[in-house]
């Protein structure tokens, strides 16, 4: 808790009202706190059956925190509804002049129930990116996030047995001449599920033939050239059944050695 205590910009999450008291105890200001309630689903967050205790020691305390908060993710609309209610109910029990901060939806809930007059602030997540997640559609929303790479070599294996590492005769090829490299692979968080999946060049799909720890293979034409620009995911929607795989995982799976860049403005 140290660290917490010690840098001005970090904020804590309480998840038990023990590990409430123990932070106020340890000299945590409640103004870097955060409080979850847990509403049933089995994650992190002070249950329901603590709340008078926890409504008793706030006041003894007096203290004011820097928000409260809880999850409704992919709910069905009814449980939703529900949930919304407690929220506000347990928000008002505890006094809602105490939390500067006081958020229940992701993207997903601020998408299924609009806003709320109960809270200050919504966690956006994947509708920055423009990405779908579970519990909700918006055929208006424009995928923004993208994965790229360079074309860093491309070789004639016309008259070799061998790509990479791996015979020909045991990868699915479609006869292609030409075999583009690209300096990514299951090292950077691009799995080899993706094998056999397609990438854009120039427009155009292209099938990943095979994908090794540090390099991905292309079955490519004449049409592509070293130095030329390729997507992956260039619809990530698409990728999840075919990977079986959610979007999530997808995102947070890629690692650090690839370089992340905040576009400002989309064409």
């Amino acid at each position: 808790m140290n660290i917490i205590k010690e840098n001005k910009n970090f904020i804590m999450s309480v998840n038990t009202f023990e590990e409430l008291k123990e932070a106020i105890e340890y000299g945590i200001l409640p103004e870097k706190i955060q409080i979850k309630i847990d509403f049933g689903f089995g994650r992190n967050g002070i249950t329901l059956d603590y709340l008078e205790e926890l409504k008793k020691y706030i006041e003894k305390k007096n203290l004011s925190f820097n928000g409260i908060y809880s999850h409704l993710f992919a709910v069905c609309h009814s449980d939703g509804l529900k949930i919304i209610k407690k929220f506000e109910d347990v928000v008002n029990f505890l006094g809602k002049e105490r939390f500067k901060m006081i958020h229940l939806q992701n993207s997903s809930a601020i998408e299924k129930y609009g806003s709320l007059d109960i809270t200050t602030h919504i966690r956006v997540g994947m509708v920055i990116y423009g990405l779908q997640g579970d519990g909700f559609f918006d055929k208006n929303l424009r995928q923004v996030f993208s994965l790229r790479g360079q074309i860093a070599g491309i070789k004639n294996l016309e008259s070799s047995d061998y790509i990479a590492y791996n015979l020909k005769s045991n990868l699915i090829v479609n006869n292609s001449k030409y075999i583009a490299k690209v300096k990514f692979g299951y090292g950077d968080g691009f799995l080899k599920v993706n094998e056999n999946t397609k990438c854009l060049i120039n427009n155009k799909e292209y099938n990943i033939t095979l994908i090794t720890m540090d390099n991905s293979f292309i079955e490519v034409d004449e049409n592509v050239k070293e130095g030329d620009e390729i997507i992956f995911y260039p619809d990530i929607s698409f990728s999840v059944p075919i990977l079986n795989m959610n979007i999530y995982e997808l995102l947070v799976i890629i690692t650090s050695r690839v370089e992340k860049e905040i576009v400002d403005e989309i064409n």
